[in-house]
């Protein structure tokens, strides 16, 4: 990633490369796992094109980097060695030669610098190359492997869907079993545990038929609480358990085990033991601590003895050195287990005592019976913290940052830990590790792969496998210990329950999910029609200029691809006719709810290299920004589960697209059934996530067919193959599924003439016509400060304007010999245009005074200054470009010839330190856009605009009640000083100052006035030394806290003003300290992580655009104003990245430095 490194090292994507991995089968745990009626290797993911060998013989030949694979291999495993190896071939040039073998020519996008033809691989496009991006065309190994043995029939998968019909949700559960030969029978549960809501049947498995079994539960509305996007409620979920139990466990074979009663007596269950267990945990001092009343869930239990002596108890375990705890129970039954936890590196266990204190054990677990969600920390104290205030919680495990709450149970044993895993035998062989698909200090050499020392860990973990089998077979197969003092075997009651319990526990199998329940609706109404949806009673919407849905569009055509390769405009093949067009957008529960966010792209070109805590800060900026709704981009990969259990957890919507992009695809048949596959596994993964709200078929396909001279000459061919793939086979599996699932077969598009349960009948046409459907704009020739140019699109799901990462962001990839704007290291980063510099500078120059040239090849100072100025430009710009058009969209949403309900700016984040569209560059450092989105995405908004001759105010509310606002209209001069006396005045005199109410869901136009009389309410004021600072402040109820919006206008493009030195100062700088952080949580809520650092913004005189920079990583609460008042000094609070390990106020201070359009304003107005 470092400078050219996407050059230097694409040997390696032009290579074929081989995975081994060596293994013993005569192991016990392999002879185990063998013995199994049916064993299956499992790949999680393999990228892309690989041959899969056995023993030297092929398993598989894999090609979809976007799917799982199963194969039987129980016949190839031997005694002695058995060898894995996975060889995969160079993406690029297999898809070249799938290209040129297919028997018509299908054409593909081809960025600058990318490589191959993505549309014959299924592996992510961008991996190839894209505009934002390198193309390192990865190859590897990206999910896990292992072996599963089997001998009754194991859960292999589960899907879902809801629908609501009148008061009253259908939740259908399909769960999928894997069966073993000779089929099985047995019991499969699914249940809702909150809802007190089960469903059992038997089944009877046969291999010549389909294992899938549904469940079906009918919930009342009132009986839930509901999945609500944030800011509208909470995202409510509720657990899931599928379980399978056989009716003829096969773990081995069973010992004798006597169990006998005494007359007169009956047998006691484990949950009357529980009253009266006793569990003590032992420490480094060999002392006790005693938890009453409680059994430790997931311990294994691998002595018994009987006996009513608690101190014999205690001696027992203190002698055998396995024992970390023990169970005694009192009483006429009493009996003595002696437990040990499964081994977990790293993990610290800690068991909350009768005295409110805590006992840690270092290096182990327990599985299951979780007590709610993780917590992010790793702090032991913040940790016992949790737990002590929380309700059932005795015990907890803190482990790779997250604390674990658990809860006792007094239940059946599970053999949960080690190899035994619910389902069967399972041994993990998987040869990634985390972080990449090189494997530690192996070897790798083209053609081949050597796994180095991590032989010798495969050995140590086999060893540990091994011990750990032969501990569960002897617990199976054994009677009852003897002790020096012969206990009284008949008296041992249940203990034959106990085995029996524990065999059907590690032959059954279970699977854990959670559901929101919610309706997602996307509406699609003529416009008369979804006006009396959207507007509310009484209201007419803002500049009407005749009958609803009449009115003119701003579209002038679309970009698209030449036949040379080039982006070009070309113009609207018919006049600009009055329209009526079609609504689109989003009802969830009931509620028309204005969509608000960004689209996802990789973000990483490993996989395998995206961390937990990556994927969260990402979803925390989103959230911190306000969204409501992330596009998955179909150029990518689908996501991994931690992301979509984010999404799910904080009320985030996902638009979801399979992946496919920007070019036509083949359709014969191999690769329609390659295709089925792979989506029907991510819809059913999909499936269990409440934040999954609309599937799409592609990310600008529909409007390919019209960028290459192949498909614009045969309109039917490519059409064909179009609604093969995308209607016949995506639309189809997605709706045979999630049949009350939304879905738009491409983005953009105009949608469908018919969409039912019967046909899809589609809508051709241009797919930028903003009457239908979702647009897509990009307007690089047109002024992007200017909203007129923007069209009136019903749903905006991509947008956008470039810029290059902060510089902190680019400095780390690049070296300072780079940093010249003529330098060749800015184009190669930019792959947008091959005229890159001369397309942004044509923007520039609009609103902003460039230096006569970007080049001082003889002034090292001069060159670096120049470059500072083009960095902070871009950022500029691109933040102003996307106000002039959110804002313009926000309000469009109650204007009737537009009825805009959703703006999703392109793009979210970076693969890397490149120019590129996106608000939160590779680092994860957020840019001047990241700021000035946050206050454009507000549930409540101000906007102040001109209107011609006229200055408007107005106002959008996302909240569902209406909002009593106040707001102040002011003039303010670029003359005005901090004087305190200047400011007391200014403050007592504002140009208008009223209240209004505004109506929930709506925008509306509150205040106007022509603009040079409101220029005349402040003495001397002229449009260019002058400008209207707006502030509203409201509260969405009474309880609610006040929000407050702003908004500055300049009456001119800034390059005709002629700005004063603002001479800005950071001052009073001091640490935020956790409980101080109430208005804004820190990135992490570990209690001994950085909170912050707080200070204060202010200046002399007005300061515009204002920029906040340091190298330290973290992000600002506020920043890039558009214009800093003196008489406003702002409070501004840093909060470092997790990655920063300490953080003073004098560290900040030395390190930040401020800046404003002063700074790179070149020359005087008017020159």
């Amino acid at each position: 990633m470092y400078r050219f490194g996407e050059l230097a090292t694409r040997w390696v994507a032009l290579d074929t490369w081989s995975f081994s991995l060596s293994f013993d089968g005569s192991s016990p745990a392999m002879q185990q796992l063998r013995s199994q009626k049916q064993v299956l290797l499992k790949l999680g993911g393999v990228d892309t094109f690989a041959s899969v060998m056995l023993n030297g013989k092929e398993i598989l030949e894999a090609n979809n980097f976007h799917r799982q694979w199963s194969v039987p291999v129980k016949q190839l495993l031997v005694d002695g060695d058995n060898t894995l190896v996975i060889t995969i071939k160079p993406a690029a040039a297999e898809s070249e030669r799938l290209q040129a073998e297919h028997p018509y020519s299908i054409p593909a996008l081809r960025q600058m610098g990318a490589v191959g033809a993505y549309t014959f691989v299924r592996k992510p496009a961008s991996d190839l190359g894209w505009d934002w991006g390198p193309a390192y065309a990865a190859s590897g190994i990206h999910g896990d492997i292992e072996l599963l043995g089997f001998s009754n029939a194991v859960l292999g998968g589960s899907f879902m869907s809801q629908a609501k019909r009148g008061d009253t949700f259908e939740v259908t559960i399909t769960s999928e079993l894997l069966v073993p030969p000779g089929g099985d029978s047995g019991q499969l549960t699914v249940s809702i545990p909150a809802l007190n809501l089960q469903h059992k049947q038997a089944v009877d498995l046969d291999t010549a038929k389909t294992a899938s079994f549904v469940s079906t539960f009918k919930v009342n509305a009132s009986d839930v609480e509901l999945w609500w996007p944030l800011g509208y409620g909470s995202p409510s979920l509720y657990n899931v358990s599928i379980k399978y139990t056989p009716d003829s466990p096969a773990c081995g074979t069973a010992g004798k085990v006597q169990q006998q009663q005494q007359p007169g007596r009956r047998g006691v269950s484990r949950r009357e033991r529980a009253q009266q267990q006793q569990v003590a945990a032992t420490s480094a001092d060999g002392a006790f601590r005693i938890l009453s009343g409680v059994d430790l869930p997931g311990a294994l239990t691998f002595k018994k003895m009987n006996t009513d002596s608690l101190a014999a108890c205690q001696k027992w375990c203190q002698e055998t050195a396995a024992c970390q705890f023990y169970t005694f129970g009192p009483g006429p039954d009493a009996f003595c287990w002696l437990k040990r936890a499964p081994k977990l590196a790293g993990a610290i266990f800690g068991v909350r005592l009768d005295d409110g204190k805590y006992d840690l054990t270092e290096g182990v677990t327990l599985n299951g019976f979780n007590l709610g969600r993780a917590k992010n920390t790793s702090s032991v104290q913040a940790c016992q913290a949790h737990c002590s205030s929380t309700e059932k919680c005795k015990m907890f495990v803190l482990n790779a940052g997250k604390c674990q709450l658990k809860e006792p149970w007094a239940g059946a044993y599970a053999l949960s830990a080690g190899v035994i895993t619910p389902g069967g035998y399972a041994m993990g062989i998987t040869s990634v590790t985390p972080g990449g698909y090189a494997l530690g200090g192996a070897s790798v050499t083209p053609g081949g792969y050597t796994l180095g020392d991590t032989a010798a860990a495969m050995e140590a973990e086999a060893k540990d496998l091994d011990e750990f089998m032969n501990e569960v077979i002897e617990i199976i197969n054994s009677d009852m210990p003897m002790t020096e003092e012969p206990a009284d075997i008949t008296d041992i009651t249940g203990d034959a329950e106990d085995v029996a319990a524990a065999c059907a526990a590690a032959a059954s199998s279970q699977l854990s999910h959670r559901i929101g329940f919610r309706t997602v609706e996307l509406v699609r109404l003529p416009i008369a029609e979804a006006v009396k949806d959207l507007f509310p009673a009484g209201h007419k919407g803002w500049d009407v200029e005749s009958s609803f849905g009449v009115n003119k569009t701003n579209w002038d055509g679309s970009w698209a691809m030449t036949r040379t390769g080039r982006w070009d405009h070309f113009p609207k093949s018919s006049d600009n006719s009055d329209i009526e067009g079609e609504s689109f957008y989003f009802k969830v529960n009931g509620v028309p709810i204005y969509m608000k966010g960004a689209n996802l792209v990789p973000l990483h070109i490993l996989p395998t290299n995206v961390s937990k805590a990556a994927i969260h800060e990402l979803m925390q900026y989103a959230l911190q920004s306000n969204m409501n709704m992330i596009r998955i981009w179909g150029g990518g990969l689908y996501p991994v589960d931690d992301l979509f259990k984010l999404t799910d957890e904080n009320g985030l919507l996902v638009w979801m697209e399979t992946m496919f992009a920007c070019a036509p695809y083949p359709r014969d048949p191999d690769f329609l059934q390659n295709v089925a596959t792979e989506v029907t596994q991510q819809v059913h993964r999909a499936s269990w996530h409440p934040s999954v709200g609309v599937w799409a078929g592609n990310n600008e396909i529909e409007g390919s067919l019209g960028w290459y001279s192949e498909s614009r000459t045969n309109k039917q061919l490519f059409a064909g193959d179009y609604i093969a793939l995308f209607v016949d086979t995506i639309r189809n599996i997605i709706k045979k599924d999630q049949p009350s699932m939304a879905f738009v077969d491409s983005s953009p598009s105009n949608g469908a003439i018919v969409d039912d349960e019967r046909q899809f009948v589609k809508r051709w046409g241009e797919d930028w016509d903003p009457r239908y459907g979702d647009v897509h704009h990009y307007a690089y020739d047109a002024d992007c400060e200017d909203y007129s140019t923007y069209p009136k699109a019903k749903f905006i799901s991509e947008f956008g304007s470039q810029s290059y990462p902060t510089f902190a962001t680019y400095a780390e990839y690049t070296a300072p010999s780079d940093w010249q704007v003529d330098n060749y290291m800015t184009g190669f980063r930019n792959r947008r245009f091959a005229n890159g510099l001369e397309v942004l500078e044509t923007q520039f120059k609009r609103h902003f005074r460039l230096p006569a040239t970007w080049s001082a090849p003889n002034d090292p100072e001069e060159a670096y200054k120049l470059f500072r100025s083009f960095f902070y430009i871009t950022h500029m710009q691109q933040a102003r470009c996307y106000e002039a058009a959110i804002n313009y969209w926000r309000r469009l949403r109650s204007q009737p010839a537009g009825l805009t309900m959703g703006v999703l700016y392109w793009q979210l984040n970076d693969i890397a330190a490149f120019a590129s569209w996106s608000g939160y560059d590779y680092e994860g450092r957020w840019k001047p856009l990241a700021y000035a989105v946050k206050r454009m995405y507000a549930n409540l908004q101000v906007q102040a605009i001109q209107d011609g001759p006229q200055t408007k105010i107005f106002l959008v509310n996302d909240h569902t009640t209406a909002v009593n606002t106040s707001v102040e209209v002011s003039v303010l001069s670029l003359s005005d000083s901090a004087d305190a006396a200047e400011c007391a005045v200014q403050q007592q005199q504002p140009a208008a100052l009223f209240t209004v109410p505004v109506a929930p869901l709506f925008a509306e136009m509150v205040w106007t006035m022509p603009t040079e009389d409101l220029l005349a309410t402040r003495k001397g004021c002229t449009k260019t030394t002058c400008y209207i600072s707006v502030t509203a402040r409201g509260k969405a109820s009474p309880s609610a806290a006040e929000e407050t919006s702003e908004s500055q206008l300049f009456l001119v493009p800034l390059k005709d003003i002629n700005l004063p030195d603002p001479e800005l100062q950071l001052s009073e700088f001091r640490p935020l300290r956790p409980s101080q952080n109430s208005a804004e949580p820190a990135d992490s809520d570990s209690a001994d992580s950085p909170a912050g650092v707080t200070f204060t913004l202010n200046s002399n005189r007005p300061a515009v655009l204002t920029n906040l920079n340091t190298k330290i990583k973290g992000r600002f609460s506020d920043d890039a104003f558009t214009a800093l008042h003196p008489c406003q000094p702002r409070s501004i609070t840093f909060y470092p990245h997790a990655s920063v390990e300490q953080l003073t106020a004098a560290q900040l201070k030395a390190d930040l430095a401020a800046e404003s359009l002063f700074d790179h304003q070149y020359g005087m107005a008017g020159q």
